[in-house]
């Protein structure tokens, strides 16, 4: 058992450490976590999570084709619903077990310590009106693989992803576009379980058509100043730490941003339609900390689609480490100017 719980720990930091290890642009840590920026994430390959069962009882739900008995027992499900990889799904697994298998054959290893297991997997994670969809999940060994020396069934998948094309105007710069404002009324993280000593947010946007934001996607600047430009983040002092917060699941720190604290963000989109298709990412840092990577404390995503219309509030998840680590909540009006 206690090796069983190790291995599962092991697996676990390994997940955590590919994935807050990830750069893009050279630009470390000071977006937040990469995998929630990106619309699309696909995190495939072998994850070395085990079915906990002995072999000879997996090798005959495997052989009866009782995949659902076996996933029952499966690492990496089990894991997911206690909070690893929050947002991330994965298709429905009608294939056998990946490993182990006697190398260029289609057969099982006879080991006692290696449980026929689905050690490699492909995970995916999309906003929800982004219509990236599964058409196929499968696993089959053909060809150079039977005469290969890989232990591991392959897998694949795939994909139909709708593709949004950003808003460009036909005479660019030269005609006048549609303004539209975000303002928030408040913002604050609830439940957050560790400690911040000089909290602070950055808040990025990407639907600016300004060529000079176009390079790095957002520009950060110092204080709560309002009408900053579209596709902006800005760095906001922390208004008050209060006590811990009342919901069952947070028991932690309360930090609260008032409106007056917070930005006016101006789009130039075409129309409400346009900007709906956006979203914010919103950091959480610990301005004690001046290493860009050390001071991330969270990040969390607001798709601008998501807000309820008749009391524009939010309330989304803030991930940290592959988990939650609190909430995201407050409320905010996109209108025109």
């Amino acid at each position: 058992y206690q090796r069983r719980v190790h291995g599962v720990k092991m697996r676990n930091a390994n997940v955590v450490d590919a994935l807050s290890q990830l750069r893009l642009g050279g630009a470390g840590g000071q977006g937040g976590d990469l995998v929630l920026r990106c619309n699309h994430v696909v995190l495939m390959g072998d994850m070395s999570y085990r079915v906990e069962l002995d072999h000879l009882e997996a090798l005959s739900f495997a052989m009866s084709q009782s995949y659902d008995r076996l996933l029952e027992h499966d690492q990496l499900r089990r894991q997911m619903s206690h909070g690893l990889l929050p947002g991330f799904c994965e298709g429905s697994i009608s294939f056998p077990p990946t490993f182990p298998l006697v190398p260029g054959t289609d057969i099982y290893a006879p080991e006692t310590a290696r449980v026929p297991s689905y050690t490699d997997r492909i995970l995916y994670r999309s906003p929800a009106n982004d219509c990236m969809e599964l058409e196929s999940y499968s696993s089959e060994i053909a060809g150079d693989l039977l005469r290969g020396s890989a232990r591991h069934r392959p897998v694949a998948a795939t994909f139909r992803c709708h593709v949004q094309r950003p808003y460009l105007h036909l005479f660019g710069e030269t005609a006048t576009l549609p303004q539209l404002m975000v303002m928030f009324d408040a913002i604050s993280i609830e439940g957050y379980p560790g400690s911040v000593d000089k909290p602070y947010l950055v808040i990025h946007s990407g639907f600016s058509a300004s060529p000079a934001l176009s390079q790095v996607g957002r520009w950060e600047g110092l204080g709560a100043t309002s009408n900053s430009r579209a596709g902006a983040s800005r760095t906001l002092p922390q208004s008050t730490a209060l006590g811990p917060g009342s919901s069952a699941m947070n028991r932690g720190v309360r930090i609260v941003w008032s409106k007056s604290q917070l930005p006016v963000l101006l789009a130039d989109v075409g129309s409400m339609e346009s900007l709906l298709t956006h979203r914010l990412v919103v950091v959480l840092k610990d301005g004690s900390e001046k290493d860009n990577e050390k001071c991330l404390r969270g990040t969390a995503v607001l798709p601008l689609h998501t807000l309820d219309p008749a009391s524009r509030s939010f309330d989304v998840p803030l991930e940290l480490l592959c988990g939650v680590a609190g909430r995201l909540t407050g409320s905010m009006l996109v209108t025109t100017v």
